[in-house]
């Protein structure tokens, strides 16, 4: 009988640390980071905006920005030549020529993928400034550049790079101090 008290009393222990390891995956699966909360149709690529903790104060920008910011992203990974930068709807006309294409993959043939976009900044307020860090297809080499938006109406779109020079780097380890521009 002591043995059976035994082996429920551990089951109830697990059963209890289960429920709480799945009640946390469940709560880090959810696509919030500190008030901002990816919504469909570009859940996939919002779910990479990280938005820290002192950036909390601008989220409702950075909501109003997301949706033209993930098309943003998704032109500019189609994009593979200058003559083509002219089809960018997200673009300002006037800023298609100083944006800096994302560079070819370590294979030589693809395309950078998008990653995570980080260090928010607003810098006026119909201006909001992002890093994107991009990966490359299947080696842990990334590209980080600075990219500011404009506002109007209720589209952002991409009016000059921020101040940030342009890196790339390759990743080693998940413990990575991404620098912030200015």
């Amino acid at each position: 009988m002591k043995q059976f008290f035994s082996v429920y009393a551990a089951s109830i222990f697990f059963l209890g640390v289960s429920m709480t390891a799945m009640n946390n995956a469940e709560a880090q699966s959810e696509t919030q980071r500190n008030g901002f909360v990816a919504e469909e149709p570009f859940k996939v690529i919002k779910k990479a905006f990280i938005v820290k903790d002192n950036e909390k104060k601008i989220v409702a920008e950075i909501r109003s920005a997301s949706t033209s910011i993930a098309l943003f992203a998704m032109e500019l990974m189609a994009t593979t030549a200058n003559s083509s930068k002219d089809s960018l709807k997200h673009v300002l006309p006037d800023s298609r020529e100083q944006l800096r294409l994302l560079p070819e993959a370590s294979n030589g043939t693809d395309r950078y993928v998008y990653s995570t976009f980080y260090c928010w900044k607003l810098i006026a307020p119909d201006q909001l400034q992002v890093q994107i860090e991009w990966d490359d297809i299947t080696t842990p080499q990334r590209y980080t550049d600075s990219y500011v938006f404009l506002r109007k109406g209720s589209q952002w779109y991409f009016s000059r790079h921020g101040d940030l020079v342009p890196f790339r780097y390759s990743l080693k380890g998940y413990e990575f101090k991404r620098p912030c521009s200015n």
